[in-house]
């Protein structure tokens, strides 16, 4: 089939947001050699990076995002509509399939360099990818644990940590303890949660459920799910390669929750 110019044999979003194990899920994917080549293809985190790696003759200029705290390069439109063409070309794998994953909060984004709909409109993926199948990761299990992560990987900007790898965008050491951020953040994840419930839910979609402590547990098992409900060869993921990304976490995180959680017990007991 033709997705925007380009052909493909099947498509698929992994709808995230941060601090899921999004990233780990696309690399365990990408390493069965049969899922194309999932990553934060369409974000302003990363245009500006992808734009220089596929060689578009785009301005350098860059502008601040106006919903978010990144900055992306300034293109018109039809530049847009190219670079997610490019985007949908270099991700895809020999067999033709095609993945990508995006946050929530960056449908807007895309949204806005269309100019078509009413803002926060998440009918952009519709229009975008109508055929998409939809892998859905999260920590429901453990909203405190991705809200830590958030705040901490917000202020250092270390989004990830490598085997044998110097993370180059780390530009601060670890914040102060903050129970009001780290409450923000919580109720902010669980906004975004609903948001990707009532976009399901209004599609009558059923996306395939990856939780991120069941992935971080077994990425083998996870990874072989995600194939199947896929229609690929689960048998791809027998023989992949350990993925490099390391688990973040640390006791900082364990310290931050416990407090959090001692903070909420004090509160229940003077009620």
């Amino acid at each position: 089939m033709l997705l925007r110019g380009y052909e493909v044999s099947q498509y698929y979003i992994i709808a995230s947001l941060q601090r899921t194990g999004s990233y780990l899920l696309c690399e365990c994917l990408e390493n069965t050699g049969v899922a194309g080549r999932p990553t934060e293809a369409i974000a302003p985190q990363t245009m500006g990076d992808l734009i220089r790696e596929w060689g578009l003759p785009y301005p350098t200029e860059d502008v601040e995002c106006d919903y978010c705290i990144n900055y992306h390069p300034k293109v018109t439109r039809e530049e847009f509509n190219e670079f997610v063409g490019k985007a949908i070309k270099n991700c895809t794998g020999e067999n033709g399939v095609f993945g990508f994953k995006i946050h929530y909060n960056q449908i807007e984004w895309i949204r806005r360099h269309y100019e078509i709909g009413e803002a926060y409109d998440a009918k952009m993926l519709d229009y975008l990818f109508p055929e998409a199948k939809y892998i859905r990761i999260g920590r429901k299990k453990s909203i405190r644990d991705q809200a830590i992560s958030s705040y901490r990987a917000e202020y250092t900007q270390e989004w990830w940590k490598k085997t044998d790898t110097f993370n180059t965008q780390i530009v601060n050491p670890d914040p102060p303890y903050d129970s009001v951020k780290l409450r923000n953040w919580e109720r902010h994840f669980r906004r975004q949660e609903v948001r990707w419930d009532n976009y399901f839910k209004a599609r009558n979609i059923t996306p395939l459920y990856v939780e991120y402590d069941d992935l971080a547990q077994d990425r083998w098992h996870e990874t072989r799910r995600c194939l199947e409900y896929l229609g690929l060869d689960p048998k791809a993921a027998d023989n992949a390669p350990e993925p490099t990304l390391l688990k973040q976490a640390d006791a900082v995180s364990r310290a931050w929750k416990r407090r959090l959680d001692e903070e909420d017990a004090a509160r229940k007991r003077k009620k």
